[in-house]
């Protein structure tokens, strides 16, 4: 955890592991949170982000944003759905949604613009929970849920056609641009129709024409193909948008009209025009030349309000109009304008000395082979499980620069003139402005090739791997690009496990367990050939028999004594994985709109790549709602519950739930339970429970649990 109570940080912010929360502090720049959180949980209480977040990392576990202001966020994970959760206060400028995901809006929360990129790949599915502004669809045949809430702005461009919007909320106005499945029992106030090909389910309260169609252009209601008819009188649809994001209340799809959030940005243009080289552009020469012009320049906060100073009797303004009076409407856009600003009130500064840099170091590879000739360092700067990420540039192996006392990584080189690069773990400290070692001299250790394809021998042109070290007390993540089936990997001694390989071309990310050791600058195995086992699909449906249309599910390895995890990303009720034979418990879900994990407890064995059972069908069990408490009185605000049963076979099986303010849900078949444990988030309390699951009930009816 990472408490900053009123800390500001200048540089870049990155979250690379899970399990981290940000609280009470304001990020100047960027704020990334990376691939390394996984399928992890991110909090952010109170805190505000100037620059841009971008969510690369994060599953059905959730990116949490509590009371935060954030000006743009950018949604981006190469594989399987985010869940986002925006709740207290929060106020968020925009969210560009670029990857799958699941956005809940809480009560309290603003969202003022949602923008679908169309980088959101064919058969998307996202989700919007809760109250939103405007919504605004440029992707191509994804597929929305609205299950409840409301939007007040729905609009589709007029590129974004095929995607299928299945609304159980309440929108005031759709705009439909483009060709599109309107389903659900949602309510919808007005729909303006501005494309052929629009389906809907159910009528709109108003239907109108767009116009760009003809006004007796048809849509298809309920299976009917009818002319939109323009009303006559909307006022429902005529709702505006807050003040706080103008130009978007007449729904168009414009996803510019957000950076109206964004005035904190302008600042930064100011110190743009201090570079030496142009002694005009300096903005301190201005009170010198024209004292009273000083105070148009700055209120660079409300650029409209300029032309109101405009007076009326001047509207052309030429050098020649009384300089002294007609300065402030000239001045507002560039300093530069005013006609008696010369270099002469820049007095002459002190001769330029070359920087110093407290930080030099030089990169060299084990095997003489000369490093990248021009590049880029990344460091980051580890503090209390918050990481501050830096660049430098490198040249002919060479680089340096300025960094503050504390602990650091360098992690990775990558080269300006290709796309390669090489992950790196190096480690060092800056005491009272002075690194440790004096010099960092770093050697990238031995070149190892590897190989990875399919069972059937295709193999993966573009694609990347993950590799994590081992070894106790040392969690440390590697990447490495594929290309043509082939890979290099620059790794220290050390026990590592390549975790998972994610092919570019298909946007699929396979979930993998290959161990492999490097001993003295050797492979053990002496070649790195990595098969991915063939392709095993299965079906996952809820206990009324409804497809689960996302989530991960969590499945282990039970014959070996190596925890092998693997995952599986569901997609409309099915999953694909690519496992080895042997015996499997799947015994987690992550659902989508769930930040819980729901433990389940499904076995089978592969052999030859077949299943048994054949295919693979899980069912996830219904729900059962209970209650614990203290006898005393107090509530049982949080922890959790495991339970178990014995089977028929002889071995048992384990559940558990989380417990939030005193409440639980298991997911359970039927059978006797006993509450095997409680958890009160520091110590585990051994209780005695027992309880009955039987024809979808309960018994007891309800599980009220008193903790004495």
């Amino acid at each position: 955890m990472v408490l900053q109570q009123g800390k500001k940080v200048s540089q870049n912010v990155i979250i690379n592991s899970s399990d981290v929360t940000l609280q009470n502090m304001t990020i100047l720049g960027n704020l990334l949170l990376a691939e390394g959180i996984a399928e992890g949980e991110v909090f952010l209480k109170n805190v505000t982000v100037n620059g841009v977040t971008t969510v690369s990392g994060g599953g059905a576990h959730s990116v949490h944003f509590e009371n935060a202001r954030l000006t743009s966020v950018i949604i981006d994970k190469k594989t399987g759905i985010i869940r986002i959760v925006v709740e207290g206060s929060t106020v968020i400028s925009d969210i560009q949604v670029q990857s799958p995901a699941t956005i809940q809006s809480s009560s309290g929360a603003t969202i003022h613009t949602v923008t679908l990129s169309k980088a959101l790949p064919k058969d998307s599915q996202m989700s919007l929970l809760g109250s939103f502004k405007n919504v605004i669809v440029l992707a191509q045949n994804i597929n929305i849920g609205l299950p409840q809430g409301g939007v007040q702005n729905f609009s589709f461009n007029k590129d974004a056609s095929g995607n299928k919007l299945n609304n159980g909320a309440s929108i005031l106005s759709l705009i439909m641009n483009a060709s599109t499945n309107v389903v659900g029992n949602g309510t919808i106030d007005q729909a303006v129709i501005n494309a052929s090909g629009i389906t809907m389910e159910h009528a709109p309260r108003n239907l109108e024409a767009g116009k760009d169609v003809p006004s007796n252009v048809n849509v298809n209601i309920g299976g009917v193909n009818r002319p939109a008819a323009t009303p006559t009188q909307a006022p429902a649809v005529t709702t505006p948008i807050s003040p706080v994001s103008p130009g978007t209340s007449d729904g168009t799809v414009t996803p510019t009209a957000t950076p109206a959030a964004t005035p904190t940005a302008t600042p930064t243009a100011t110190p743009a025009a201090t570079p030496t080289a142009t002694p005009a552009a300096t903005p301190t020469a201005t009170p010198t030349a024209t004292p009273t012009a000083t105070p148009a320049a700055t209120p660079t906060v409300t650029p409209t309000a300029t032309p109101a100073a405009t007076p009326t009797e001047t509207p052309i303004v030429t050098p020649s109009a009384t300089p002294d009076v007609t300065p402030l409407p000239t001045l507002s856009p560039i300093p530069t304008m005013v006609p008696t600003f010369t270099p002469e009130p820049t007095p002459p500064g002190p001769t330029p000395q070359p920087e110093q840099y407290n930080v030099n170091g030089t990169i060299i590879r084990a095997d003489g082979k000369e490093i990248f000739k021009e590049g880029i360092l990344y460091i980051s700067k580890v503090q209390d499980n918050m990481t501050i990420g830096y660049e430098t540039k490198l040249v002919d192996g060479k680089f340096s620069i300025n960094l503050y006392d504390g602990d650091y990584q360098i992690t990775k080189v990558s080269d300006l003139n290709s796309s390669d690069f090489i992950s790196l773990f190096y480690t060092f400290k800056v005491s009272n402005e002075k690194p440790i070692p004096s010099s960092l001299d770093i050697v990238i250790p031995e070149r190892h090739e590897g190989t990875i394809k399919y069972q059937d021998g295709t193999s993966i042109s573009n694609g990347s791997l993950l590799i994590l070290r081992i070894e106790p007390n040392l969690s440390v993540g590697f990447s490495a690009p594929i290309k043509d089936g082939k890979f290099t990997l620059y790794l220290p001694d050390g026990d590592y496990l390549i975790k998972n390989q994610n092919n570019y071309a298909t946007e699929e990310q396979i979930s993998l367990y290959y161990t492999f050791k490097i001993v003295n600058g050797l492979t053990e195995p002496s070649q790195i050939d990595i098969v991915i086992p063939s392709k095993i699909k299965g079906t996952i449906v809820n206990s009324e028999g409804v497809a689960v249309p996302s989530g991960t599910l969590m499945v282990h390895r039970t014959d070996t004594p190596e925890l092998s995890i693997y995952y599986a990303q569901i997609y409309g009720g099915n999953y694909s994985l690519f496992l080895p034979d042997g015996s499997y418990q799947a015994d987690g879900f992550y659902p989508v709109n769930m930040s819980s994990r729901i433990s389940i407890d499904y076995r089978f064995t592969v052999n030859n790549g077949k299943t048994t059972p054949n295919p693979l069908a899980i069912t996830i069990p219904k729900g059962y709602n209970g209650t614990i408490k203290n006898a005393d009185g107090r509530i049982f605000r949080y922890g959790s519950i495991t339970v178990y049963k014995n089977n028929e076979d002889g071995s048992q099986s384990f559940y558990t739930a989380p417990i939030f303010s005193g409440e639980f849900k298991l997911f359970l078949p039927e059978g006797t339970y006993q509450v095997n444990s409680l958890f009160n988030g520091e110590d585990q309390i051994p209780f005695n429970y027992t309880f009955t699951i039987a024809e979808g009930q309960s018994d007891p009816n309800l599980l009220n649990i008193l903790v004495p």
